[in-house]
């Protein structure tokens, strides 16, 4: 649970220091980079209310992360695609969650190469 709760506390950290909240974060992550999605289709993804996903795309969109357009196939639907900024800070927070801690930087190699081992056995990496 702690090493959960870390993980949990990073992410809000993260969040934070790039001005996000940890729920504008993680729509930012999760966008489709090649296939804008529509506004309903995040909520089924994001398993919230179709009100939080306006509430998400709108914050993103204030800080011009993202473009809200009319679907191509259908006019009465609203798509969410990242725009150019919102990719270069998708980018970097990307490179800055791939940064290890130090913990994983000081595990030898051994160590280091079991863990990699047991947690490919409980998921993919």
């Amino acid at each position: 649970m702690g090493l959960m709760w870390r993980q949990r506390r990073f992410f809000v950290t993260t969040a934070s220091s790039f001005g996000l909240n940890p729920g504008s974060l993680k729509a930012l992550l999760d966008l489709d980079i090649d296939n804008p999605s529509s506004m309903r289709s995040l909520a089924e993804a994001w398993h919230c209310d179709a009100s939080n996903v306006t509430w998400l795309v709108d914050q993103l969109e204030t800080r011009g992360l993202v473009r809200r357009q009319v679907s191509t196939i259908d006019r009465r639907v609203k798509t969410v695609s990242l725009t150019d900024l919102g990719l270069s800070l998708r980018e970097k927070v990307e490179t800055h969650m791939r940064t290890a801690p130090p913990e994983l930087l000081a595990l030898d190699d051994v160590d280091l190469d079991t863990l990699v081992r047991v947690l490919r056995k409980i998921g993919p990496m």
